[in-house]
């Protein structure tokens, strides 16, 4: 006659239970450690992101320089074109494309990464002469404790044939 004590099934659920509860506890440190690299690839990505669209669009804006719907590159390819670094289109009287550019590229970082307090460098130059620059502007991207995201590089061509760079830095802290 068989005796059928119920020890060695016991043992056997308790040896499940036991590895049930470790391959939880190895499944939450997974999950754990996976979301915390997450949120910092996604403001990344936000970043990459917020640079292209904010080059791409400033650059695509319409001003009402001279009474003619300019966008803001040309506008920029046109201080560049000029040695004395005031451009040749009049946009308001005795207001010329540089100082109408330098204003509305002020207002609109003072109404977004201002705004944001974004530490960023917007910046602009001429490939066959980088210095001095078409315009510069720089907010702490120096003071930067992380790392700096850059836009693409988005090209003017100039009416005088020289190519123009602008690109945009912000620090993804």
């Amino acid at each position: 006659m068989l005796r059928y004590t119920g020890k060695k099934s016991q043992l056997e659920v308790v040896g499940l239970i036991v590895i049930v509860i470790l391959l939880s506890l190895a499944l939450l440190f997974y999950l754990q450690f996976s979301l915390r690299k997450e949120p910092e690839l996604k403001k990344t990505y936000t970043t990459a992101q917020m640079t292209n669209n904010m080059v791409n669009t400033m650059l695509r804006t319409s001003t009402n320089c001279n009474a003619i719907e300019n966008t803001l590159d040309v506008l920029i390819a046109d201080c560049a074109n000029d040695p004395d670094n005031r451009g040749r289109v009049e946009c308001r009287p005795g207001v010329y494309s540089c100082e109408f550019v330098d204003s509305e590229i002020r207002k609109l970082l003072d109404e977004t990464l201002n705004l944001w307090q974004k530490k960023y460098r917007l910046y602009s130059f001429l490939i066959e002469a980088p210095e001095p620059p078409i315009f510069d502007y720089n907010n702490d991207i120096q003071k930067c404790t992380g790392n700096i995201d850059s836009s693409d590089t988005y090209t003017i061509r100039t009416a005088g044939g020289l190519l123009g760079v602008v690109l945009l830095e912000v620090c993804v802290e």
